[in-house]
């Protein structure tokens, strides 16, 4: 397994110059970027896994380096399948309440590390 990366300098600094180099491409600065993250049921957050916290660590570390305010990234999640409650806010909705509000949107998929957590992995492989 890869070694946590969510909070290392040197990938917020990937991600950011990432997102500059998609924002100096565009003929506009939309209003928000979405960070959106791979999901995985609200169980395992309850059970104690950190992942959830990472992703706001890593959406919060983005904009520091960005020079943006916190508010201007959105932190929600994707991939949703099977009965359970997924972590939230989801990516369509979210981004569709955005546009129904007439905000324009960019969005980064998926920044989060390659396994979204251990005992993620182990319950689907």
């Amino acid at each position: 397994m890869a070694p946590e990366y969510y909070g290392r300098a040197s990938y917020i600094d990937a991600l950011a110059a990432s997102v500059e180099r998609g924002y100096a491409a565009l003929d506009h600065t939309p209003d928000v970027l979405i960070a959106s993250y791979h999901g995985m049921p609200q169980r395992y957050v309850h059970e104690g896994d950190p992942y959830y916290s990472q992703c706001l660590e890593t959406s919060r570390l983005l904009a520091a380096r960005l020079g943006w305010p916190t508010d201007r990234i959105h932190t929600t999640f994707q991939s949703v399948f099977g009965r359970e409650e997924w972590l939230r806010p989801y990516t369509i909705e979210h981004a569709a309440e955005l546009a129904r509000q007439g905000r324009s949107v960019a969005v980064i998929s998926p920044p989060s590390r390659p396994t979204a957590s251990r005992r993620w992995r182990r319950s689907t492989s």
